[in-house]
């Protein structure tokens, strides 16, 4: 009996299905099938599953201990948001992998590395290295890829990375799961933005306006209570101090730091019996304590220390019958918010420590 070779092909295409395992990922925007190799192995990878370990809001996670926002929660974020909207693979892989390289507490590499006022962070200074040196270069060859065609700098891949104040899909995720798991939007709200964003092949754009408001104005509160804070720079600055003594002290070494964990490095420095270190682990742990701010118009102003702000203010583009047009176009309440915040930002925090404080940070 003769077997025709269109029997063979079926065979052949049953067993290709047969092969690819699909495995379900819970993310927080929903649960997202996964069926590529190369995901699946990037996922399961130290270098991801570290990140879980690693707060997205870094130091400051370990003094008021609120929500778990991990970097592995926001990486996974930014990736299913890219596979929602229909992105290549390979701009997946570098939107999961764009935050691999991150130092223990998040962007403390930036102070610890002097890069604080850099455009970039230290993080994506050293990423195609950091990726090379842990394991990824070998799991991306395995499915014959390339550490090159993953990189989240590269110019290709727009809908991962753009320029403030544009939306992409590192900035949706780390403002709309912020938003969520802060309270400042409800799971309903944060899914109906998830629905509502498009990416077009150029912008990410919205067309509900009052989506787009609470979204952007979240960027403007964390903008001030959080990543660029008074009390969160000095507890990086403090945290810098007391790692460089660890160091000479032999207590932490630098592949602690880039390849360590929050809780990890933070027990061995609450643990250290040098007095330094002890002083200040209690002033990042009392670090809204030890200052106040100073108003502009206030005689101290000047004499007050400088504290940076980076302006993390979001303008999302609306969908409108006349084309896109930014957010601060159509709502003028979002538009005196946003420049009020940006004029602020540009001015930085003035502040100053009582004189027992003042002491306490000097020695």
């Amino acid at each position: 009996m003769r077997i025709r070779p269109l029997f063979f092909l079926i065979i052949l295409i049953f067993h290709s299905f047969v092969a690819v395992k699909a495995e379900f990922i819970e993310t927080v925007y929903g649960e997202i099938e996964i069926t590529e190799p190369v995901l699946l192995d990037l996922i399961k990878s130290p270098v991801m599953q570290r990140l879980k370990k690693v707060h997205q809001y870094g130091i400051g996670h370990m003094v008021n201990d609120k929500e778990e926002y991990s970097r592995y929660d926001h990486s996974l974020g930014v990736f299913t948001l890219l596979r929602l909207k229909g992105l290549s693979i390979e701009e997946q892989m570098a939107g999961l992998l764009h935050d691999a390289s991150h130092t223990t507490f998040s962007h403390f590499g930036d102070f610890l590395y002097g890069m604080i006022t850099d455009k970039d962070s230290y993080q994506d200074s050293i990423h195609e290295q950091f990726l090379k040196k842990y394991g990824v270069e070998g799991i991306l060859k395995k499915h014959n890829y390339s550490i090159s065609q993953v990189l989240h700098k590269s110019a290709k891949f727009i809908a991962l990375e753009r320029d403030l104040p544009n939306l992409c899909a590192d900035r949706i995720d780390y403002n709309l799961q912020g938003a969520y798991l802060r309270g400042s939007i409800t799971e309903r709200e944060m899914l109906a933005i998830v629905n509502d964003l498009q990416f077009d092949g150029e912008n990410w754009t919205m067309s509900r306006i009052d989506l787009a408001n609470k979204l952007s104005q979240f960027s403007m509160h964390m903008t001030l209570t959080c990543w660029s804070s008074a009390a969160n720079y000095l507890s990086n600055m403090w945290l810098r101090d007391i790692v460089e003594r660890a160091f000479s002290d032999h207590l932490l070494n630098r592949e602690d730091i880039a390849f360590g964990t929050d809780k990890e490095v933070w027990s061995r420095l609450v643990s250290s019996p040098d007095p330094y270190i002890q002083r200040r682990v209690n002033m990042i742990l009392n670090a809204d304590k030890m200052f106040s701010y100073v108003e502009e118009d206030s005689p101290q102003h000047l004499a007050g220390t400088n504290v940076p702000i980076k302006f993390r203010g979001i303008n999302p583009l609306i969908r409108t019958n006349d084309g896109l047009v930014s957010l601060t176009e159509v709502d003028k309440a979002f538009n005196n918010e946003y420049h009020r915040v940006k004029s602020r930002s540009t001015d930085g925090w003035s502040i100053t420590f009582s004189p027992s404080k003042a002491s306490a940070v000097a020695l």
